[in-house]
């Protein structure tokens, strides 16, 4: 197909009011597609805030393991 051919193509170009119609509605909900996005966010950073939460325990949790067998040591 040249430029001008793929210019004028239903996906491109809607030839009726059908056509037009069947597009709008197979197109992308954009409120529910930024309801989605901001959720996603949303549990990207959950997630992030619990495994640095998580770390920081794992931290603690050695760091008090070495002083109980410092102590026990000498």
């Amino acid at each position: 197909m040249t430029a001008s051919e793929c210019l004028v193509h239903p996906w491109i170009k809607p030839l009726s009011r059908k056509q037009a119609a069947n597009r709008s509605r197979s197109s992308i909900n954009m409120k529910n597609f930024r309801k989605f996005n901001a959720r996603r966010k949303w549990k990207l950073s959950y997630h992030m805030v619990s495994a640095c939460n998580r770390l920081c325990r794992t931290r603690l949790l050695c760091s008090l393991r070495k002083e109980d067998e410092e102590l026990v040591s000498p």
